[in-house]
C-alpha cells in the first residue's frame, strides 16, 4: 500500500472511530432528552462511516494482493528449485535403468535375453563366495551363452574365484570347446579370507547384472543397472581383477594344475 494511503488510514482508523462513537453516544443522549439534531449531522456521520468502510476494504484488498504476490513468488522459487533439482537428477542419472530381479527364474530369464542381444563382449566376475546353483532356471541362459560364443563369436572374459566345482567345470568346458574362439579365463586360488565379494556380468559394456545376498539368511537377489558411470566403475574394477588373475590355458587344464589350484572346494 502507498504511504499517503497508509497515513489516511492511520488518521481515520485511530481518530475518527472514537469521535463517531462519541457522536453516537451524544446523539442517543440528546434524543432521550428530546433534543433532535439536524438531518445533516446524520448524513455527515453516515458519509464518514461509509468512507471508513471503503478505506478499510481498499486496505484489505492491497494486503490480499501483497500476500498473493508473496505466495506466488514463494511458489515460483519452490517450483524453480524443484525443476532445477529434477533436471540435475536426470542429468546425473543420464537415463539410468534399474531392474530388480527377485528370483533365480527372473534373473536367468533376464540374463538370457541380454545374452541374445550381445554382439561384442561379455565380462563376468565370479568372485563371490560359493553360491547355490539353479540348473532348471539356467537352461535358456546357458543355451544363449553357447549361441553368443559359437554362432556370433562374442568375446567372453571370465574371472573366477575357485571355490566351487561349477566354476572349474565351466572353465574346462569352454576352454576345451573347439567351436569357441574367444573365451579367456583368469582365476584366483581360494584363500582363508572370507570377505564376501559380489559377482556380476556385463553385457556389451551397456548393462550389468549383479547378484548378492542382501542379509544373512536371505536368499540371493539380482539387480540390473544400465548407467554409463556405474558401468565405467565396474569395468575398471573388472580390468583390475583380470590383470591380477592367473590366466588359464590348455596346459593348466590338461596338467591338472587348475584342479590343484582349486584345492578343497566347498561344493
Amino acid at each position: 500500500m502507498s504511504k499517503p494511503l497508509d497515513r489516511v488510514y492511520l488518521i481515520t482508523s485511530n481518530i475518527v472511530p472514537p469521535l463517531i462513537l462519541v457522536g453516537i453516544v451524544i446523539t442517543i443522549i440528546l434524543d432521550q432528552i428530546g433534543i433532535r439534531l439536524d438531518d445533516r449531522v446524520y448524513r455527515y456521520t453516515l458519509f464518514i462511516i461509509i468512507s471508513l468502510v471503503v478505506i478499510e476494504l481498499i486496505k484489505k484488498n492491497h494486503e490480499l494482493k501483497r500476500v498473493e504476490a508473496d505466495i506466488n513468488k514463494g511458489f515460483e522459487r519452490v517450483t524453480a528449485s524443484i525443476d532445477k533439482g529434477f533436471d540435475q537428477t536426470l542429468t546425473s542419472l543420464g537415463g539410468v535403468l534399474v531392474t530388480v530381479l527377485s528370483t533365480p527364474e527372473e534373473a536367468y530369464e533376464y540374463m538370457a535375453y541380454q545374452l541374445s542381444k550381445c554382439e561384442s563382449t561379455i565380462y563376468q566376475a565370479s568372485i563371490s563366495p560359493a553360491m547355490p546353483r539353479w540348473p532348471n532356471a539356467a537352461v535358456r541362459y546357458e543355451n544363449e551363452f553357447d549361441n553368443a560364443l559359437k554362432k556370433r563369436g562374442v568375446s567372453y572374459r571370465y574371472v573366477a574365484l575357485l571355490v566351487d566345482k561349477a566354476r572349474v567345470n565351466r572353465i574346462k568346458r569352454l576352454a576345451l570347446d573347439t567351436q569357441i574362439k574367444s573365451f579367456f579365463a583368469g582365476v584366483y586360488e581360494p584363500t582363508r579370507c572370507d570377505i564376501p565379494m559380489i559377482g556380476y556380468i556385463i553385457f556389451d559394456e551397456r548393462e550389468i547384472v549383479i547378484h548378492h545376498p542382501l542379509q544373512f539368511g536371505e536368499g540371493y537377489k539380482w539387480i540390473a543397472i544400465s548407467h554409463p558411470k556405474v558401468l565405467k566403475m565396474f569395468l575398471g574394477y573388472f580390468s583390475h581383477v583380470w590383470e591380477q588373475s592367473l590366466k588359464v590355458n590348455q596346459d593348466l587344464i590338461v596338467s591338472g594344475e587348475l584342479d590343484r589350484l582349486a584345492g578343497e572346494m566347498t561344493t
